[in-house]
């Protein structure tokens, strides 16, 4: 009998669909589609979730939590065809406060944050209120979402949808624009979303749904990004295939301000009298420029320049990076538009629904999240380093590392070094993510990890924040100002051990844990998209103003003056290798402070990276030693190449010098002493086509060299290549042959032997000892 009733309903509601298929049929073969769709069209509005009706009036609604939602009814058979629509309220009061506005549509795969559309209400002269939107394609359902955080109440009974033309609307948007500042952006080089748009293309997006509540905008876009015109309505868009002056002479004289947003400026020549409104997102790259390439720092310092040369005023997106502006070119007047954490804004969830989620989390499934691009700056390697360590403490902790996908390369050597350290099986690497599952992942880790060397201003940080996931990052940069003190800091994110001490306390407290995601919370509220468009208008605002001050006075413009990047005079590498005899072992345990000892060897000017052994560290007073260095690399020297990776990823993140040197410690009858080290850099300086200097204990003067004969360097290299790849116990000049190879890799080893050219100092000089060396 029950199976007989399920049949029954099967065969009843397959026959509903069959009939609801032929009305859909007959409505096509009539053309019907077309014919009503050139009338207006109500829909109910339906609650769904975080809204209720008050007891004051009916059609009054107050919104009750982070993501209301109405569901339109009525649509039947009949989609709304393709093209621009007036959505008129029907009985409704109050919209104009419904800033945050959206409709969802289904064109027939479903809701998506790809098919939102943002919708802004103006109160018309009768008291009535108009949106506008444009359909791409028919639509058989739309949801309507009226706030995004904020909590209003307002009253609303259906909504009407009434077909216009695109030249109405257009001639609508400028009435409500009049009297507006009319603001060009320009987004021509923002690259699709699979390509690679990440942070920017979240930026820009923020920009274009807010920044017309202020401003007439208008938006310079590429061919591949027109559906940008359907999803923000309330912009104007132009599509132009290049940002030369040719294509965007015309819109530069429309404006009354320019706005370029990626990190650049374009057009080359921009006429003097357009206000021009300058971003550049970080200057990492002179406080760090061996993170990049020549080729690539001299790109920045090329690109950079001309937007600090020709913009009119600059918006910086962290009081960090307008320090920054200030330190290294000279310019005053900066504003600052924080950004913040647009995952979690777009995600809607409340306290509740992340408290709910975050419970579910079992311990099996334990882990913590480093969302990040494996760029150098991001500091993957010491995260590894970290847990093997723990795992050597009989600590297992597992670590997701996301957003990997740009960096095949890179990827590889992380898994390099996960296997050397026997971690492989606690790192788990995932490429670009689609939103939804990136925020899963968030929600149900246990914490982020975040051991960034540098940040303009961290948007990862904001999205844990306000999704009440605890945070234990790093201190440098703009980090502090974002966080406060809503988060953990690493008492020093550049040293292995130190990181290992921290992630410990931090995986096993989770008091603590449940204390910081408490005050991220509160912390996350100080940033939104809207704060962010807002505090970008007073910026165009306060340059429109200025600019029409200088123009009645006449104001000359000057060229800044820029400041050298930031560079140090020596990086060392000091390597502790394993099995170290009972001597070398005594030697180290005499030693109370480490820096002193490297400055005493090295000099006070040295920036020193110790690399140990992860055998080592079984002994305790050789942990404790070692966990005081100010950078430290762990590596296993029994695997094959390890002190290649490891000296190859010093190289490459913390050679932030002239003249680097990679060495093995300790030695008993050491050649290196601060006096004599200072006086090889003074002799390299003196000798600019020397490669690299040399410590000669047979040497009675200072030599140069002359270069390598074919043969000579093939030996050279085989000879250095018996001991590995890595090039020890040369100081060596940055740039020249060597510049974009890293010490640990064979290229960089042939280019050292065969077109270097040596300058042999003298091993066993009689200089007195610097006594101010440890200083």
């Amino acid at each position: 009998m029950k199976y007989r009733y399920i049949g029954w309903k099967s065969q009843r509601f397959e026959a509903c669909v069959s009939i609801a298929e032929s009305a859909k049929n007959l409505v096509r073969s009539m053309n019907l589609g077309k014919l009503i769709g050139r009338f207006p069209r109500r829909f109910d509005i339906v609650p769904l979730i975080d809204l209720e009706a008050t007891a004051n009036a009916v059609g009054e609604w107050e919104v009750t939590g982070g993501d209301p939602q109405f569901d339109l009814a009525g649509f039947g058979v009949i989609p709304l065809p393709a093209g621009p629509y007036a959505i008129r309220a029907v009985g409704g009061a109050a919209l104009d406060q419904l800033r945050e506005a959206s409709i969802y549509i289904d064109t027939g795969s479903g809701f998506s944050e790809d098919t939102r559309q943002r919708i802004r209400f103006f109160e018309e002269s009768d008291g009535g209120f108009t949106a506008y939107c444009r359909f791409a394609a028919p639509v058989t359902r739309i949801r309507f979402d009226p706030a995004d955080g904020s909590r209003p109440v307002f009253s609303l009974l259906q909504l009407e949808f009434e077909p216009t033309s695109a030249q109405e609307q257009a001639a609508r948007l400028r009435r409500e624009g009049e009297g507006r500042i009319r603001l060009l952006m320009n987004l021509v080089r923002l690259l699709p979303e699979t390509e690679g748009a990440g942070g920017a293309g979240r930026v820009c997006k923020a920009y274009l749904a807010h920044l017309p509540d202020f401003v007439t905008l208008r938006v310079a876009i590429p061919p591949y990004h027109a559906d940008l015109a359907q999803r923000y309505p309330k912009a104007e868009f132009v599509v132009v295939t290049a940002d030369d002056t040719a294509q965007m002479t015309q819109h530069l004289d429309w404006c009354d301000c320019y706005f370029d947003p990626l990190n650049a400026l374009r057009p080359t020549y921009i006429p003097k009298h357009v206000p021009v409104l300058g971003c550049v997102l970080d200057l990492q790259h002179m406080h760090h420029p061996t993170f990049f390439s020549d080729t690539e720092n001299a790109m920045r310092l090329r690109e950079y320049g001309y937007v600090f040369d020709r913009a009119d005023l600059l918006v910086a997106i962290s009081e960090f990076e307008k320090r920054n502006f200030e330190r290294f070119y000279g310019v005053d007047g900066i504003h600052v538009a924080h950004l913040s954490g647009f995952m979690a804004e777009d995600a809607g969830l409340s306290r509740d629904d992340i408290a709910a989620a975050r419970a579910q989390s079992c311990d099996a499934g334990r882990y913590l999240i480093y969302p990040a691009v494996p760029w150098v700056h991001k500091n993957h390697e010491i995260l590894l380093q970290a847990i093997a360590l723990l795992r050597r403490r009989g600590l297992d902790v597992p670590i997701m590392l996301t957003n990997t996908g740009a960096k095949k390369d890179r990827v590889a050597e992380l898994k390099a070094v996960a296997a050397q350290l026997d971690v492989s099986d606690l790192v788990r690497t995932e490429s670009f993510l689609p939103e939804s599952t990136l925020l899963h992942y968030f929600v149900h880790s246990v914490g982020l990890v975040f051991p960034s060397l540098y940040e303009g201003f961290g948007i990862p940080l904001v999205d844990a924040m306000k999704l009440g996931v605890p945070i234990l990052t790093g201190t440098s940069s703009a980090i502090r100002e974002i966080c406060g003190d809503a988060c953990a800091y690493f008492e020093n994110e550049r040293n292995a051990i130190a990181v290992a001490d921290d992630i410990e306390r931090f995986w096993l407290d989770e008091d603590r844990r449940r204390a910081l995601a408490e005050k991220g919370f509160v912390q996350g509220e100080n940033f939104s998209s809207r704060k962010m468009g807002e505090q970008l208008t007073k910026a165009i605002e306060s340059l429109v103003e200025r600019k029409k001050r200088d123009a009645a006075a006449d104001a000359p413009t000057f060229r800044r003056e820029k400041r050298p990047a930031i560079i140090e005079r020596l990086a060392v590498f000091a390597l502790y290798l394993a099995p170290l005899d009972a001597d070398e072992i005594a030697t180290l345990r005499e030693i109370e402070d480490i820096n002193r000892y490297h400055a005493h060897l090295f000099g006070a000017q040295a920036q020193v990276t110790v690399g140990v052994d992860i055998s080592l560290l079984r002994d305790e007073t050789l942990r404790s030693l070692f966990a005081k260095a100010r950078r430290l690399i762990v590596f296993d020297s029994s695997k094959p190449r390890a002190r290649e990776l490891a000296t190859r990823e010093f190289s490459h993140r913390y050679n932030d010098a002239l003249y680097q040197l990679v060495t093995t410690l300790p030695q008993s009858d050491s050649l290196y002493r601060a006096n004599i080290m200072d006086a090889l850099l003074m002799g390299l300086d003196l000798n600019p086509t020397a490669t690299h200097g040399e410590l000669d204990v047979g040497a009675a003067n200072i030599m140069l060299d002359p270069p390598p004969t074919e043969i000579e360097g093939v030996l050279r290299y085989e000879t250095r290549r018996r001991s590995g790849y890595a090039v020890v116990d040369a100081v060596i000049r940055r740039g020249g042959p060597l510049s974009d190879l890293y010490n640990g890799d064979i290229a960089y080893l042939s280019a050292f032997c065969t077109r270097g050219t040596r300058l042999r100092f003298p091993g066993r000089v009689s200089l007195p000892d610097d006594s101010r060396a440890g200083h």
